[in-house]
């Protein structure tokens, strides 16, 4: 009896930590907000590979990333961070968010979105 109590614990305790995993994953835009950013003024990209990076306070630019990534989920990587591919800061007039592809990651092309916007404006 004390066996099947013990699988019993040990699968609710399963099943509770795997709903807390999904549980975890929010839009770009969820996590900024919890935050506290409001109104993103600046966006910093920073290239893991070469160290250069980019600032976009153009709000129109900013705009159009931003309509590309708000609703894109990401979580938390579990993992060990390794070296970045891009890191990207949004900053509003006090506060700042930094996600990066080691600190977080995403189902869907979160990622190639941010290169792609990195290499259309680079200088």
């Amino acid at each position: 009896m004390k066996r099947l109590y013990m699988l019993i614990v040990s699968v609710c305790l399963l099943l509770s930590a795997c709903n807390t995993s999904q549980a975890e994953a929010m839009t770009v835009k969820e996590f900024y907000t919890k935050q506290g950013l409001q109104e993103i003024q600046e966006i910093v990209i920073i290239n893991g590979e070469t160290g250069a990076q980019m600032a976009v306070t153009n709000q129109e630019k900013i705009q159009r990333l931003l309509a590309q990534i708000d609703e894109v989920k990401m979580r938390p990587n579990k993992e060990t961070p390794s070296k970045f591919t891009y890191s990207v800061l949004l900053n509003d007039e006090e506060k700042q968010f930094q996600f990066s592809d080691t600190l977080y990651e995403s189902d869907e092309l979160l990622f190639p979105i941010i290169a792609e916007f990195y290499q259309t404006y680079k200088s």
